[in-house]
């Protein structure tokens, strides 16, 4: 009887550790956000990703770091809805760096540090740029200027740069309402945009004193993707030659000898620097005939 009561507690044991196995393996298996690497979608810059069973978005940027919308908010002064969205594995992620938050795009709110009195204006980049009264708050964002005051928390706070300048004329990227024709800003310019605006685009449009606008200049037309323009982007490429106030070089190129490339051209490494501008290459005394 003990022997018999000894093999019905083993093979009770047994099972309970079989069924335990088995649940585990259903687990994992069945358990979302979780893929094998080579079951990772392909993803690249300027996509937009969630983590599944999570609500977070961030857009993958350069440097292979993923940005972050700290708010809706924030969200849909990009992006007209969520469509573009991809749902991803969370692990597939693991391997991107957190660049930062993601700032409001440019004209499309006025921003204030939390417990701070200064609001500032959004240009493009996050750069900001001080409102120095109301006065010049309604000039250059209309009567309900207010409305569109966001306090930033610190941690948000790093995805802007507070400039020296104070705000003295309309800016780069706003989206202004003159003779009745939709325009954005760029250059110190009014350029009309083409098209039906997304709704997202059409709300954050100021209605300004038309007075104030005539000062400036109108240019060529532009589409909607030139208002939006792009969350995050690509950091300049170092100059390689800042002694240099010019376009071109002169270099030599072993194997080559003198070669003149422009400053942005992929220069070939292993060449040795000579001048600023382009190569003069002196010119040679043809031999007497004989």
């Amino acid at each position: 009887m003990t022997q018999v009561s000894w093999q019905a507690k083993y093979l009770f044991s047994l099972l309970v550790c079989t069924m335990i196995t088995l649940c585990v393996i259903a687990l994992f298996t069945m358990l979302p956000g979780v893929a094998k690497a080579d079951q990772c979608p392909s993803l690249g810059i300027g996509d937009l990703v969630s983590p599944s069973g999570a609500s977070a978005v961030y857009l993958l940027g350069p440097g292979n770091k993923m940005y972050y919308f700290a708010n809706p908010d924030i969200f849909s002064t990009w992006y007209k809805d969520f469509s573009s969205v991809k749902k991803v594995p969370a692990n597939c992620l693991d391997t991107k760096g957190i660049g930062g938050p993601v700032p409001f795009r440019a004209g499309s709110r006025l921003v204030k540090r939390l417990n701070s009195p200064y609001v500032y204006a959004v240009l493009p980049g996050g750069q900001l740029e001080r409102i120095e009264n109301e006065d010049s708050a309604k000039k250059f964002y209309g009567q309900n200027w207010g409305q569109l005051v966001r306090d930033i928390a610190d941690e948000a706070w790093t995805g802007y740069t507070v400039t020296e300048r104070k705000l003295t004329d309309f800016h780069e990227g706003q989206v202004v309402r003159f003779q009745g024709k939709v325009y954005v800003v760029k250059d110190g310019s009014l350029h009309p945009v083409t098209g039906q605006l997304s709704l997202n685009i059409e709300k954050d449009v100021r209605d300004v004193n038309e007075a104030d606008l005539e000062k400036l200049k109108v240019e060529e037309e532009v589409s909607e993707d030139a208002v939006v323009g792009t969350p995050v982007e690509q950091p300049a490429q170092a100059d390689p030659y800042p002694q240099c106030n010019t376009n071109y070089v002169c270099v030599n190129n072993p194997g080559y000898g003198q070669q003149t490339y422009g400053k942005a051209d992929d220069i070939p490494a292993g060449v040795s620097f000579l001048s600023c501008g382009e190569c003069t290459y002196n010119s040679v005394t043809p031999a007497p005939a004989q």
